[in-house]
């Protein structure tokens, strides 16, 4: 499969969707949240709840596929993302929750547990590194997420900006105990779940 999720405003306004309880591994991308067709838009949705892992690309991208239209009052938490992404990727970088678009405002990503991603566990375009676009000014908060590994992965260019590491505030930076990693029971093993945990 090319997407395990694919929400795209294609033609006019999609608006007031939720995405949840779902476990989508093996795919290309695990959810894409896009807005491809011409003056298009979306607003008001949420990502929460679901098992993503296993995919080739990342777990959670805001696309940049078609005219990469406006998306706003997103909100994405509570996902359990593990081991996606992978080296040498035709579309550059890939890893957990992707934030890869520039043309996003009033975007929220936070409680999410990501580890054990291939390039990232959280990771912004390099597009917010100029002045007309950042994080702030978009109001764009990435916060409370747990992150592991955190490591700064070579630039891998493709067709995509390039993403760069950015958990934000306020994050978990610790090796997750789950209860059966090996037969894909992503649940966090009780209170030994972050034994290393540091903020």
């Amino acid at each position: 499969y090319r997407q395990g999720i694919y929400l795209d405003s294609w033609v006019g306004r999609l608006h007031h969707v939720e995405v949840f309880e779902n476990t989508v591994h093996d795919c290309e991308w695990g959810i894409v949240v896009s807005s491809e067709g011409k003056n298009s838009e979306m607003d008001s949705v949420s990502i929460h709840h679901n098992i993503i892992y296993d995919n080739r690309a990342s777990g959670i991208q805001f696309g940049v596929f078609g005219h990469d239209e406006k998306r706003r009052y997103i909100e994405v938490y509570n996902n359990t993302i593990v081991n996606n992404g992978s080296p040498a990727h035709w579309a550059g970088l890939t890893g957990g929750i992707d934030v890869r678009s520039s043309n996003l405002f009033h975007i929220s990503v936070y409680n999410n547990v990501c580890a054990n991603n291939y390039g990232f566990p959280v990771a912004l375009s390099e597009e917010y590194d100029g002045i007309e676009n950042s994080p702030e000014k978009q109001q764009i908060m990435i916060t409370r997420n747990v992150c592991f590994p955190v490591e700064v992965k070579p630039h891998e260019r493709n067709i995509f900006p390039h993403a760069t590491v950015f958990c934000g505030a306020g994050n978990f930076y610790c090796e997750i105990i789950f209860r059966d990693y090996k037969n894909k029971d992503f649940r966090i093993k009780g209170d030994e779940g972050c034994e290393t945990l540091k903020q």
